[in-house]
């Protein structure tokens, strides 16, 4: 595994022949979070760059918008493309939203049409956000974050879980030592990245897309319960390729060699396409 700094945004790079499976974590998520899975998706020879973004453990919370995470996703994914790769860009949860939108535009089919190298090839959400353009995070909750979240945590501006109501929330069936941990390993996130509207419209609206789009529906999610999930799903107005796991909100840590081998299946699916 290669570590590397692009644009100032941290990663960490797994290399091999495949498309890259770019990863977009959760509110209060890092890249620690998704080491495990790097490594299922590294035994099955997937090159994987996990991204931190800039609404994460921020000094300054009350400056960072939606739009900063929306722009540090797509610089390393034009970083990527312009290398010739090929991308699949896994999103989780509130990543999503900004996922989504950093991809207008970058699809294959897209960057092809346009005599451009590389692209990306599917959007995998894992119980996800999606924004159109000008909608607002917290808005669609309600006006109000999640019962377990604690604001201006720590300090005015950020947001943090409740330690004590974690687990349930995201990892209630991962093994309680991992669990313990990935809760000590979760940072503040600006509020004002969830209260600020998305900028662009969303790439998965696009048609290079079409027939590519992959939801890891989680059924035992007590942070995005399959309702809610089928909710966004439905409202998206597009096509989905559905993929059930019994898991919790982070099957990256509680089942991540199932989820590499969904990815993989996922990914060679779109190869034949």
């Amino acid at each position: 595994m290669k570590f590397a700094l692009l644009s100032g945004i941290a990663v960490s790079i797994t290399i091999a022949h495949l498309p890259t499976i770019v990863m977009v974590p959760g509110a209060w998520h890092t890249s620690k979070h998704f080491k495990i899975f790097s490594r299922s998706l590294e035994k099955l020879n997937f090159p994987s760059v996990s991204i931190q973004m800039p609404d994460l453990g921020s000094a300054h919370p009350n400056s960072i918008t939606v739009t900063d995470d929306v722009n540090s996703i797509r610089s390393i994914l034009l970083y990527l493309l312009s290398e010739g790769k090929e991308v699949i860009l896994l999103s989780h949860s509130w990543g999503g939203g900004p996922a989504g939108t950093a991809v207008n535009g970058l699809s294959k089919v897209e960057r092809q049409s346009r005599g451009e190298k590389g692209g990306v090839v599917g959007l995998i959400f894992i119980a996800a956000f999606l924004a159109r353009k000008g909608v607002i995070f917290k808005d669609a909750l309600g006006g109000k974050l999640g019962s377990f979240v604690l604001r201006d945590t720590p300090g005015v501006g950020n947001t943090l879980p409740n330690s004590s109501l974690a687990i349930d929330a995201f990892y209630h069936d991962v093994p309680l030592a991992l669990a313990t941990r990935a809760v000590l390993e979760l940072l503040p996130v600006s509020e004002n990245a969830f209260a600020t509207p998305s900028p662009s419209d969303p790439g998965w609206l696009n048609e290079g897309f079409k027939g590519r789009l992959a939801w890891i529906y989680t059924e035992q999610d007590h942070s995005v319960p399959p309702a809610t999930q089928d909710s966004i799903m439905n409202g998206s107005g597009q096509v989905w390729d559905v993929r059930k796991m019994n898991t919790s909100h982070s099957p990256f840590l509680s089942q991540p060699d199932l989820l590499a081998v969904t990815i993989e299946d996922l990914a060679n699916g779109w190869a034949s396409s």
